[in-house]
């Protein structure tokens, strides 16, 4: 996979500089962010980070990197046999890989990113990314698999909402015209890509022979949302314990029968919960004026 992947994205471009970020590197990227011009980040936010999992983590420095660098971004399982000298035109300023067909297959792949620094599109993806990223619970750090996702996805919403100002495209219609105007941008280049067939790859003999599945067992790379889930499914079995012994069975009942279980714990769900008014006078009969205070220390701070 290395060979047919990032190995030949090196050797077919001996001009560009390369960098590979490890845990520290992609950290201090995040870090450095504070003492850049017009910080995007705010402490609280590298704080809320660093503390975090490694995808929010490569996500948001991924996104940084190419705001402030600019350049060209390639995950490590993907094959590569264009050279740059070849596939970008003086020109361009960025190039947006998709893949799929309109209306709901057709998705701006995140895996390769290509832009010129200071692109307001990558401004915007970690703009969106930072309200959601401030409007969530966190488990140990950790923001749940749903959350995490989300912002993570932010790019294709960035797109659609920095150049036709809306956040996502439902009808097939709609991406048709939103392509054919982009073919007349002079400056950008939409590429439809799959895995032996697009804008930084041609097809060759047994390139679809080429598996991840060796890359991965090699260095060991496991999913990690089973990490993440199996983290939450405990907290959230503590908070069920602890709603049941601090309100009582019934209450309760009648709060899971209302779909407002607190988390992301069964509906992935990541805005804060509404406690239901059953839920605030029994809290408030039992602990009385302090009933908040007492609330917080059973739930955290994830209600309203």
């Amino acid at each position: 996979m290395a060979r047919h992947g990032v190995r030949r994205l090196i050797d077919l471009n001996p001009t560009w500089s390369w960098k590979v970020y490890d845990d520290a590197g992609m950290d201090t990227v995040i870090v450095d962010e504070l003492s850049a011009p017009e910080p995007l980040l705010t402490p609280h936010d590298v704080d809320t980070i660093l503390k975090s999992n490694v995808i929010e983590r490569s996500d948001i420095a991924r996104l940084l990197l190419m705001w402030r660098k600019g350049g060209f971004y390639q995950d490590a399982d993907r094959v590569y046999n264009v050279p740059m000298s070849q596939a970008l035109p003086q020109n361009i300023r960025m190039v947006i890989p998709t893949m799929g067909s309109p209306p709901k297959g057709l998705n701006f792949m995140q895996d390769m990113m290509c832009t010129a620094p200071g692109n307001p599109i990558v401004r915007r993806a970690i703009g969106l990314a930072n309200e959601i990223r401030r409007d969530i619970p966190r488990v140990n750090g950790s923001a749940s698999v749903s959350a995490t996702l989300k912002m993570g996805a932010t790019w294709g919403n960035a797109i659609t909402l920095e150049l036709f100002g809306v956040s996502r495209f439902e009808e097939a219609e709609h991406w048709e015209s939103a392509l054919a105007a982009l073919s007349h941008v002079p400056t950008i280049i939409v590429s439809v890509e799959r895995w032996c067939d697009g804008f930084w790859v041609r097809p060759y003999k047994r390139c679809q022979d080429v598996s991840r599945g060796g890359l991965y067992s090699e260095f060991k790379v496991q999913g990690w949302s089973g990490v993440i889930n199996a983290m939450w499914r405990a907290k959230c079995d503590v908070l069920r314990d602890r709603q049941r012994l601090a309100v009582g069975r019934e209450v309760a009942l009648r709060r899971v029968k209302a779909g407002l279980i607190e988390f992301d714990c069964d509906n992935n769900n990541h805005r804060k919960i509404k406690l239901p008014p059953e839920l605030k006078a029994a809290m408030r009969k039992k602990y009385g004026p302090n009933w908040r205070e007492q609330f917080g220390k059973h739930f955290g701070d994830n209600w309203e």
